[in-house]
């Protein structure tokens, strides 16, 4: 089974790119990953501003304008490794802030063999072959197990 990734400025998300908050739109459970960029912090709410929502790290809460969702866990990436992270509840939804540029939103991926090697360090790197590389994007096939 062919799986493939999009790598964009080392910023991955499952194709398609999903763009929106698929969860509170009856996206199948299955899982998805979405991707935005970092628009504003507020320190003293502890609010992230991305695209289309706000997240209330305080409360582990995103709220966009179909409702308000709940995610189990935050990681702060620096780009190599992850340098924090902060477990909230048992629940599949976790939230990465990546370079402090980037927040990616991640529903039922983040054990997957993808996220462990390249987010997590888990798994070795040379299980995914480059299929196609340009100045803008990656993409990646899964080829060992």
């Amino acid at each position: 089974n062919k799986i493939y990734y999009y790598f964009d400025d080392k910023i991955l998300t499952k194709l398609p790119v999903i763009e929106s908050f698929s969860r509170l739109k009856g996206e199948k459970p299955k899982g998805f990953v979405w991707v935005s960029y970092l628009r504003g912090y507020d320190p003293k709410n502890k609010i992230l501003a991305v695209d289309g929502a706000r997240i209330d790290l305080a409360k582990a809460t995103i709220h966009t304008a179909e409702g308000v969702d709940r995610f189990g866990a935050l990681y702060i990436h620096d780009g190599e490794k992850v340098i924090q992270s902060r477990k909230f509840r048992n629940d599949s939804y976790a939230i990465i802030i990546y370079k402090n540029r980037y927040v990616i939103g991640v529903y039922n991926y983040l054990q997957s063999l993808f996220f462990q090697a390249f987010f997590f360090d888990n798994l070795d790197k040379r299980l995914f072959k480059t299929l196609h590389y340009d100045k803008d994007a990656k993409i990646f096939e899964l080829v060992g197990r």
